[in-house]
């Protein structure tokens, strides 16, 4: 009998039968609360994205939308007395970004559709060029991504690894 009840509690637990409880019914406001809660901690600062000062009432939703790989700089600037505020300056390289994958998106469908379907992230992406890993900050790597000439690419190589979240983008210039 009771290896018959831990088969079944097995069963359950390994193909997800157990019921899982529903989210709270105040679940949007237990987030809104938590995003008030932390600017609260530090003053409810302003944000400034690439140099755009954001409305207080669409900031949550501007950051939240932000890849936290297209960001290449953050500076928070202490209020003063006079101005109680901290102020957030998050810069991004979203255009320097976009510019380059579509150039790469060019030369390979399957790079393209693959961003396509991923909201145009390629943070875990590990991009060569003539067979060259690509090393450095962050915002290194999406310069010299951005500055390669589009008359210069011969072609362009996607690779999904077999190592999950791991995918190879190889570049090849002409000499």
């Amino acid at each position: 009998m009771k290896l018959l009840l831990y088969i079944t509690l097995l069963t359950c637990f390994f193909t997800g039968a157990i019921a899982q409880p529903p989210p709270p019914a105040n679940w949007n406001a237990v987030k809104t609360s938590t995003w008030e809660k932390y600017n609260a901690k530090y003053d409810n600062p302003t944000y400034v994205v690439d140099g755009k000062v954001l409305n207080d009432s669409v900031s949550k939703r501007v950051v939240n939308a932000i890849d936290p790989f297209a960001i290449t700089k953050i500076s928070v600037l202490s209020g003063t007395k006079l101005k109680t505020r901290n102020v957030v300056y998050l810069t991004t390289a979203t255009e320097k970004i976009a510019a380059y994958q579509k150039k790469f998106g060019a030369f390979s469908k399957a790079y393209a559709d693959y961003l396509e379907v991923h909201q145009h992230r390629d943070g875990n992406f590990f991009y060569t060029i003539n067979a060259k890993t690509l090393s450095g900050g962050r915002a290194d790597i999406i310069d010299e991504l951005y500055n390669i000439p589009a008359e210069k690419i011969e072609s362009v190589y996607f690779s999904l690894q077999a190592v999950p979240n791991t995918t190879m983008i190889e570049i090849r210039t002409k000499q």
